[in-house]
């Protein structure tokens, strides 16, 4: 731009001036596929169309918040291989930008069904490690309940009564002084040496 000014004398100057005019302008994003609520079972393929009107440099995929992976040049296309998502409700988002970081952002969700795991084997290893951990409760909790029930030994034996060979019918203990503690040997006593 050229710009002049005149004086009240009627001199004059000129100046040059160089003008840039920010973009502004964001991007346009559409997802081509997943359609909305789609149902996966297996890989799942993100498409998205991005335009500029100066230029997209990046479109960027993220599964549930999490950013998985970019794309630099059309065609924008994601794979997402059988078994990354987990069985549920997931919500796909693909964004572009231009260089002056103008975004737009696209939201689709899909529901995934199946273990995750991509078919039956997974869900025989899965299903197998569960009644595994099932077996080793059962076992664990079976111990505790056998090794209470266990007669524990009484801390003192009480002493028979003796039975007189006259007569054989039996009798009340009977009660009398307490009984006393053997004298102690010296010679058992001693330290050995």
């Amino acid at each position: 731009m050229t710009l002049t000014v005149w004086d009240g004398d009627g001199n004059a100057a000129t100046d040059s001036v160089t003008l840039t005019v920010r973009d502004v302008t964001p991007p346009t994003l559409t997802i081509l596929s997943p359609p909305e609520g789609l149902v996966v079972n297996g890989s799942l393929v993100i498409t998205a169309n991005a335009t500029d009107n100066v230029g997209v440099t990046r479109v960027k995929l993220f599964v549930d918040s999490v950013s998985i992976q970019d794309d630099f040049a059309p065609p924008y296309e994601f794979v997402l291989p059988a078994g990354r998502l987990s069985p549920g409700n997931h919500t796909i988002q693909v964004c572009a930008n231009d260089a002056a970081l103008n975004g737009a952002c696209q939201i689709h969700h899909v529901t995934a069904v199946g273990s995750g795991g991509g078919g039956l084997l997974p869900d025989a290893v899965l299903f197998g490690g569960l009644m595994l951990i099932l077996l080793a409760a059962i076992g664990a909790v079976a111990l505790i309940i056998l090794r209470r029930r266990r007669p524990r030994m009484p801390v003192s034996m009480p002493t028979p009564t003796p039975v007189s060979e006259e007569s054989h019918t039996a009798t009340a203990p009977t009660e009398g002084p307490p009984l006393e503690r053997p004298a102690s040997d010296p010679a058992f006593d001693e330290p050995l040496q």
